[in-house]
């Protein structure tokens, strides 16, 4: 099938469907090449592996939960809650950070 022919037969199914679902035609000496699933285009990987070992997600979630604390702190503090409530999130604060 010459490539006149196979372009009507897009252009068809592009008429009748609204979209295309068949592979269509890449022109010789496009500038772009073919991206696969597992890589993008100049094969290339689309996403790097982590270089993060275990100790990055857990300064993460310390600091979380030390920032939490010192936000729960310092509404208790400015509400007027219990002391030991305050100083039990202050501390935890101060310990994650």
């Amino acid at each position: 099938m010459d490539k006149e022919q196979r372009l009507l037969e897009i252009r068809r199914e592009a008429e009748d469907r609204g979209r295309i679902d068949s592979r269509g035609i890449r022109p010789a000496g496009a500038p772009f090449p073919r991206a696969s699933v597992e890589t993008g285009y100049y094969g290339i990987p689309l996403l790097k592996r982590p270089s993060w070992t275990w100790e990055i997600p857990l300064y993460f979630f310390v600091g979380g939960a030390a920032g939490a604390s010192a936000v729960i702190g310092a509404i208790a503090s400015y509400t007027g809650a219990d002391r030991r409530l305050v100083r039990h999130a202050r501390w935890i604060a101060a310990a994650g950070s």
